[in-house]
């Protein structure tokens, strides 16, 4: 989005041109027009953290928690999207300076230049994502949609002031070839890249990336004031008049059942409608689905300003996060829900719903009491961005959150395909299926939740044909958990349980060999003789413990994201299992035992 420089000091615009004046020209300079690549890719196998991104070091990449250093052609690829989400971010900043300081245009103009004289030369790149190959700017179809969106607008606020001979040549040397590139993503089925092998007699489902590349063909026909791309963008078979009518929800949430790419939806349509309010252009075929995205998210989040980071979500989600965005819908279309949502993210206490809400795949549950809010995920609705997470929970205590789910990482390192596997979220893992993508390959079924006063229960089908049914009853202080597991044939059934904070326990001894090749989990310790274990704020005290059956304490590494999480894995086998536990509330912090509040940065 275009930052809104007026509300900037005089002081604070000067500074900012003058270090845009040096720093544009020189990456200017430094973009040869070698290839991008995934995004993803620049994230550490070893923890998930994002590399550290060094301007001055093209084939340097360091992972900023762990040390750790890559040099393979992919990451050197995936470094060339950083230095260009870098130039388009600084040349955005310029443009909203040039729309309060005319003398700003100095340091855009050239920008624009190169633009315009070099796009057409440059390589048609492969994709490595699932939206087609047509990319040349960036690595991916997606990404070159999301900068011909952040480009357009940019366009659309300096527009009066780029002289007509380069807008002419913007237009034939940028924005029309950009169009043609990505425009047979929103076609017919038989022409679309995103069609997935055996779909092409069957209509497609909404996605994100689909409503990115609408979006990127709105946008650019909204600056070439060309009417007729812009009614393909809304009107072509898979274009935005589609995905508002099959993405959203009723309660206006993304039917992905993540939270992140509800809001990576939402921002493509904040800069559509960004860049038709900027060249006096409304579009009040879409304004009513995308008021209901912006008020959506109201029923989403805890007390604590954090929300459930289900599927493919990056914890932690907090409200705070979505101020930029918020502010950027109240300029664009102004809307009392999304006003509340704002002041959130602004500081202002937020307020949530009492009982039980169902969100898209899993429902949040708060006690009468008051003291536990709960995250209870039970279906999926679709197979893009899922995790095999039935019956998966996420605490919060008093406003604190005390069960954890692990969130997403990035998709190119191997860190990710644990963090989609049932080991990372407070279910039951069949099997010791540890990688998420076999596991998921086992199919995705739907599942229920029911509320009945203070107990909550969830069904439904893990690893393709085993059922499991989970009872919480919540009381005043404590929750009392109960999950059953059912097969047709011999199994391993590991229960996960990942706390927000250190836990002590009864002496062990180290079982590395037990998750071996598991790349996010960094201690083991048996401690099968144990049964209660201390938390904060919870105690957790298994209940149901036989003999043959074995607790581990594991640790799983931070980043710079999310803090070091402990947990416990609990192993059963038969064709059946029951796992129960209690939860019980703790007034302070243990300073003694497995991990230390230190451990904890």
């Amino acid at each position: 989005m275009l930052p809104d420089a007026a509300a900037w000091s005089e002081k604070k615009r000067q500074e900012q041109k003058q270090e845009l004046g040096r720093e544009l020209p020189r990456l200017r300079a430094m973009d040869d027009g070698r290839q991008a690549g995934w995004y993803h890719d620049y994230f550490c196998n070893h923890d998930g953290a994002r590399l550290a991104f060094d301007l001055d070091k093209p084939a340097s990449h360091v992972c900023p928690t762990c040390g750790a250093s890559y040099d393979e052609e992919r990451h050197h690829r995936a470094w060339v999207t950083q230095f260009r989400w870098r130039r388009w971010q600084h040349l955005t900043t310029a443009c909203a300076i040039a729309t309060v300081d005319p003398s700003a245009l100095a340091i855009v103009v050239p920008e624009f230049e190169w633009l315009a004289a070099n796009y057409r030369a440059l390589p048609v790149v492969s994709s490595r994502d699932s939206s087609g190959r047509t990319a040349r700017l960036m690595g991916t179809a997606l990404d070159e949609s999301v900068t011909l969106c952040q480009l357009s607008l940019c366009l659309a606020a300096v527009r009066r002031g780029i002289p007509e001979p380069l807008m002419a040549r913007l237009v034939s040397g940028y924005l029309v070839p950009a169009y043609d590139l990505q425009y047979s993503h929103i076609g017919a089925v038989e022409t679309a890249p995103l069609v997935r092998k055996g779909r092409t007699d069957a209509k497609r489902p909404a996605h994100n990336i689909l409503v990115w590349h609408g979006c990127a063909l709105g946008c650019a026909a909204l600056v070439m004031g060309d009417e007729d791309r812009l009614a393909y963008a809304l009107d072509a078979a898979y274009g935005l008049k589609y995905q508002l009518a099959n993405g959203p929800q009723e309660d206006g949430l993304w039917f992905e059942a993540s939270v992140g790419y509800h809001f990576y939806a939402l921002h493509a349509l904040t800069q559509l409608l960004a860049t038709a309010k900027t060249v006096d252009r409304q579009l009040r075929e879409i304004e009513p689905a995308y008021r209901r995205m912006a008020r959506g998210p109201a029923r989403l989040y805890f007390s604590n300003g954090i929300a459930p980071a289900y599927s493919d979500s990056w914890a932690p989600a907090r409200i705070e996060s979505t101020r930029e965005l918020y502010a950027a819908i109240e300029r664009v279309c102004p809307d009392e829900g999304a006003r509340a949502l704002l002041a959130a993210a602004e500081g202002e206490s937020l307020t949530v719903p009492e009982g039980a809400c169902d969100l898209p795949g899993f429902r949040i549950v708060r006690a009468r009491h008051g003291r536990w809010e709960l995250a209870v995920k039970y279906g999926h609705l679709t197979r893009s961005h899922a995790h095999p997470d039935v019956g998966s929970v996420i605490v919060v205590a008093d406003g604190e959150e005390a069960v954890s789910d692990l969130g997403s990482t990035g998709y190119g390192c191997d860190v990710h395909r644990w963090r989609r596997s049932p080991m990372s979220h407070n279910t039951v893992l069949v099997d010791d299926a540890f990688d998420g993508s076999a596991y998921l390959a086992l199919g995705l079924s739907p599942g229920s939740c029911a509320l009945d006063g203070n107990t909550v229960r969830v069904e439904g089908t893990i690893a393709g044909d085993c059922t499991l049914t989970r009872t919480l009853s919540l009381h005043e202080d404590r929750i009392e958990d109960t999950v059953r597991v059912r097969s047709d044939r011999e199994r391993r059934w590991t229960w996960w349980l990942h706390l927000n904070a250190p836990f002590t326990h009864a002496p062990g001894n180290a079982a590395p060999g037990r998750f071996e090749g598991v790349p996010f989990i960094t201690d083991v310790v048996d401690v099968s003789h144990g049964d209660e274990f201390a938390g904060t704020p919870l105690t957790v005290r298994l209940l149901s413990r036989e003999d043959g059956d074995r607790v581990f304490a594991v640790c799983s590494p931070g980043n710079s994201a999310v803090p070091r999480r402990y947990g416990l894995a609990w192993d059963k086998s038969g064709r059946e299992a029951e796992f129960r536990s209690v939860w019980t509330l703790r007034s302070q912090t243990p300073d003694t035992g497995y991990g230390t509040p230190d451990d904890r940065k």
